[in-house]
């Protein structure tokens, strides 16, 4: 008998639910994860799209933001928003030495 333990690398996705209020914000998990980015998105646009109704602002209107339509939209996205941060505190080489090359 032979028993074999291995370690696998797995991609999971999330919905995140981000509002912010000028000064300050706030991030929820919306749901569990899901193994696809496809079904997260589908769950994140419905979850846009009815806050949106709820609020009643029209489509397009800023004040409800969909998710990005691919992964590597959703990963520029993330980048970009790292680096902001990094820049606002003056630390550009921190920001580039935490991001996986692609």
């Amino acid at each position: 008998m032979t028993v074999e333990y291995r370690v696998k690398s797995v991609e999971r996705f999330i919905v995140t639910r981000h509002e912010d209020t000028g000064g300050t914000g706030s991030t929820q998990q919306k749901g569990p994860d899901y193994p696809s980015f496809e079904q997260a998105y589908e769950v994140a646009t419905a979850l846009a799209r009815d806050e949106r109704e709820r609020l009643g602002l029209e489509p397009g209107d800023m004040g409800v933001l969909f998710p990005a339509s691919s992964v590597s939209e959703s990963r520029g996205e993330i980048s970009e928003r790292q680096l902001e941060t990094y820049r606002t505190s003056g630390d550009d080489a921190a920001y580039r030495a935490s991001v996986p090359e692609a």
